[in-house]
């Protein structure tokens, strides 16, 4: 099973600029496991570039949830009242 997220965009992206897709992705693959069971083995974004083809890249989600978790842990960290 993938997640998929769709973005627009008005020029193409480089894969070293949508690193915020794969971790908000990875994050709704953990989720969507807590809550289903079932488990997430890749995340595609799929980016419709004005007047151009679709990119699309594919990731694993353990690529980068641990990333994302760290960055939540730091994020409540720094808005304890959040």
């Amino acid at each position: 099973p993938s997640i998929i997220d769709f973005k627009t965009s008005s020029k193409p992206k480089r894969d070293s600029w949508i690193k915020g897709y794969y971790l908000q992705s990875s994050a709704y693959a953990a989720m969507y496991e807590e809550r289903t069971g079932i488990a997430i083995n890749q995340i595609v974004i799929a980016i419709a570039v004005e007047n151009l083809e679709v990119q699309v890249f594919i990731k694993k989600p353990s690529e980068y949830i641990q990333e994302f978790i760290d960055l939540r842990k730091s994020y409540d960290i720094i808005h304890p009242d959040d």
